[in-house]
């Protein structure tokens, strides 16, 4: 392994732990201004998503980390949009139906950017490792040799 790989995964394992910590202070203390269902929800299990992004940063292909801490990102910010509708949805359905005396309710709303996160989270950090080794030259399942 090359100096500058060495020192680029160095450094961007740095950059990655730091995100991590400063994202779960923000979000995660009781005294906190950002009350935000998404975010709160991942800075509850950050050490998830810390391990998996460190793992790529440090044993994937180059820009593996940042492509999974890109993939943090992007699925936090959809998780909360999305979910934030879906779960608004729901309640006005959930509100139509009780206009009826004789519903009986039993389900409750809920917000699925928890879901959302992750799944976007899993998707770019696997995407990462994928294009780092394909940009590599190896043989991919797709390109690979016959």
């Amino acid at each position: 392994m090359s100096d500058s790989l060495t020192r680029h995964r160095v450094v961007a394992g740095l950059v990655i732990s730091v995100f991590y910590v400063v994202f779960w202070l923000v979000f995660r203390m009781e005294t906190s201004p950002f009350m935000v269902y998404t975010p709160r929800w991942v800075a509850g299990i950050m050490v998830f998503f810390a391990v998996i992004s460190l793992g790529c940063a440090l044993l994937g292909p180059r820009w593996a980390g940042y492509w999974s801490l890109g993939g943090f990102l992007a699925g936090v910010v959809l998780g909360e949009v999305i979910g934030e509708f879906v779960y608004a949805l729901q309640m006005d359905r959930l509100n139509e139906l009780k206009q009826d005396p004789s519903y009986n309710q039993n389900w409750e709303p809920h917000q699925p950017g928890w879901l959302i996160a992750i799944v976007v989270f899993l998707a770019l950090s696997a995407y990462g490792l994928w294009r780092g080794r394909s940009a590599s030259g190896e043989p991919t399942p797709t390109h690979g040799g016959a």
